[in-house]
């Protein structure tokens, strides 16, 4: 039918097989003079690169402490684009017009906070019930009683489907006993 648990047992004793042997190790071959000039003219690249206006650097959260190391540190400014330096053939005009010819936009005005002003609060809400008080009579009550009834729909509803205070239910009822009789 299968294996029995002494063949299971069996087979859980013997070592497992590891990777197969590598006989002869590879070994790490010196660089040649060919890798040699291929690495000097990559880095020479990756310095060239770095170097270019086009070359975008994220800018770094600075730290609060400041350390002995970070004078040693070369700090590049970055340099920017000039139109004399390039052909704008190369370049979507729309680009070329955004970048070296932006239009003036203006400043926009900081927005000024509403301060509250206590005095007029009260004035405002004196006018509120005054305009209430003339709008009741005119069949705005009707309107008023429609947001109202909304308003109370939304509450009923969840009390509905959502509310189980748990008197449906018979936990721990025991007949009307007060309790165990203890002798």
């Amino acid at each position: 039918m299968g294996l029995s648990f002494a063949d299971i047992q069996s087979i859980s004793r013997e070592p497992t097989a590891l990777y197969p042997p590598v006989d002869p190790l590879p070994l790490l071959s010196s660089i040649t003079d060919e890798e040699r000039e291929i690495i000097a003219l990559q880095d020479g690249v990756a310095a060239r690169l770095r170097a270019s206006p086009y070359y975008i650097v994220e800018p770094q959260k600075k730290e609060e402490q400041t350390r002995y190391s970070d004078k040693f540190l070369k700090s590049a400014a970055p340099i920017k684009l000039q139109a004399k330096d390039l052909n704008p053939a190369f370049f979507p005009p729309d680009l070329w017009d955004a970048y070296f010819n932006p239009k003036k936009r203006k400043a926009k005005k900081a927005k000024e906070r509403a301060r509250l002003n206590l005095d007029n609060l009260e004035a405002n809400e004196k006018e509120d019930e005054e305009g209430s008080e003339k709008g009741s009579g005119a069949g705005s009550g009707e309107e008023d009683q429609g947001d109202y009834d909304d308003e109370n729909e939304d509450e009923n509803d969840y009390a509905d489907n959502y509310f189980d205070n748990g008197e449906d239910e018979d936990y721990g009822d025991d007949g009307g006993d007060d309790g165990g009789t203890y002798d």
